[in-house]
């Protein structure tokens, strides 16, 4: 399957973001060959002991939707970035602890510690990572390998194929059969696949559309809740990384605690609004930011009452992130390019933060 890959002239990082069609079927197929290691998920987090999510940048924010959709099942877990947990939180780590650790590179500073540490704690150690040859999946009890490709710019693909296993993963925590799971998966890679390549139609006109709806705002914000909370803050995350803007990603009830006051002519919103239990509430935030002012930009299945609209299909909640990201991956790739000869490339740190 090759979607949008071979389109002339894309550069290094819009062309890893027009990979991504790809990077979810390749993610879910990956998982045919790792059924013994998703049972091995099962044995691991049975016994009930504290389930522990950690990880740091995008890893940390895509584990933050996974938390959500594990809460509404009933399941406790605890989100912690990795650098939090190996400073103050290792007494959680007992007890027969289960911890879920992502890490596209498995080799980020605070993983390789983590790796370090856990052999000599009571807990189990899940690994999800980009390969298996790394520090992370090397002290795993078990690794789920993302396959998602050699990545050189910020997450987009890595991103996206770590929902695709998580997806799993939250599956397999429920207690579903492991072949069930593998194979669910696999059906909703291919719909969400098909939905992303028509995103990804013409990928620069749409990033340089989005750049101009937002190019004389001086404050942007991204906002979402329950898994949308992921899209908006990975949104805002590989802004700041890429084009250097400093967009805020939050929650959008926080929104309401003090930085409303933000909203005026002066402010371009997105509202990322994937959550059907709590479009009412988005509904609501988008009328006051419209009537104080602000430019209004709804990424989901309805308008909500905004004339800027990007409309999502639902198909399964960790899914319809990957849906509601690809638009501010191409703001951000427009928003790069703008200032840059090589968009989506580090100029004072590196794809793998190797320094705390």
């Amino acid at each position: 399957m090759n979607h949008v890959t071979s389109l002339p002239g894309l550069d290094p990082f819009l062309a890893e973001i027009c990979e991504q069609p790809d990077a979810i079927v390749r993610a879910a197929d990956g998982l045919s060959t790792q059924a013994s290691g998703m049972a091995r998920i099962q044995e691991l987090t049975r016994s009930g002991g504290t389930l522990v999510l950690t990880g740091m940048g995008s890893s940390f924010e895509a584990l933050g939707a996974l938390e959500s959709i594990l809460n509404r099942h009933g399941r406790a877990a605890l989100l912690i970035n990795t650098a939090e947990l190996l400073h103050f939180g290792l007494p959680l780590l007992r007890d027969g602890a289960a911890v879920i650790a992502v890490s596209q590179s498995g080799l980020s500073a605070e993983i390789v510690r983590l790796a370090e540490v856990v052999a000599d704690l009571d807990c189990s150690l899940i690994a999800v990572s980009n390969g298996v040859d790394n520090a992370l999946a090397k002290a795993a009890d078990v690794v789920v390998d993302i396959r998602a490709g050699d990545e050189t710019g910020p997450s987009t693909k890595t991103f996206t194929a770590t929902l695709v296993a998580l997806a799993a993963i939250d599956a397999i925590l429920s207690g579903a059969d492991v072949d069930s799971v593998i194979a669910e998966i696999r059906e909703l890679s291919t719909t969400t696949s098909a939905l992303v390549a028509a995103q990804l139609n013409d990928p620069a006109g749409s990033g340089q559309a989005f750049r101009q709806w937002c190019s004389d705002s001086p404050n942007i914000v991204f906002v979402g809740r329950g898994v949308g909370l992921a899209a908006a803050n990975v949104g805002a995350l590989i802004m700041k990384e890429a084009a250097q803007i400093p967009v805020i990603g939050m929650g959008a009830a926080e929104f309401r605690h003090g930085p409303f006051e933000l909203a005026g002519n002066d402010l371009a919103m997105v509202v990322v609004a994937i959550e059907e239990a709590t479009r009412p509430y988005d509904s609501s935030l988008v009328a006051d930011l419209i009537a104080a002012g602000s430019k209004v930009l709804v990424i989901g299945p309805e308008a909500l009452g905004a004339r800027d609209h990007l409309a999502t299909h639902p198909v399964s909640p960790l899914f319809d992130v990957i849906q509601a990201s690809i638009p501010l991956q191409l703001l951000t790739w427009a928003q790069a390019a703008q200032k840059h000869d090589n968009p989506g490339t580090f100029r004072l740190g590196s794809k793998v933060t190797v320094k705390e």
